[in-house]
């Protein structure tokens, strides 16, 4: 019960701070508008979509893990699971190129 509990913090909590980041980043952009030309340069909408993605890729994995220990199966991801974070690590380490 206890580890389902921290899974489902750890799976929620990294949503909520993708949902959150992007909200301020919308909320900078409209109340600050004579900054607007700094965060909308290619470099920091290129590092916030990064940020984005990576944060929506641990909240799948601790969602994942979640929903395998909430099924009282193991909590060991598949091998299909495991390539498609591969396959995440690869694209991490292209965009952070």
């Amino acid at each position: 019960m206890k580890i389902k509990r921290k899974l489902f913090g750890l799976w929620t909590g990294e949503l909520k701070a993708a949902l959150v980041f992007a909200a301020l980043w919308v909320g900078y952009l409209n109340e600050f508008s004579h900054l607007g030309f700094y965060l909308t340069t290619f470099s920091s909408v290129y590092a916030f979509i990064i940020l984005e993605f990576i944060l929506f890729q641990g909240s799948l994995y601790w969602f994942m893990k979640w929903k395998r220990v909430r099924r009282k199966e193991d909590s060991h991801l598949p091998s299909s699971y495991i390539q498609l974070f591969l396959l995440f690590k690869k694209m991490n380490k292209i965009l952070l190129v």
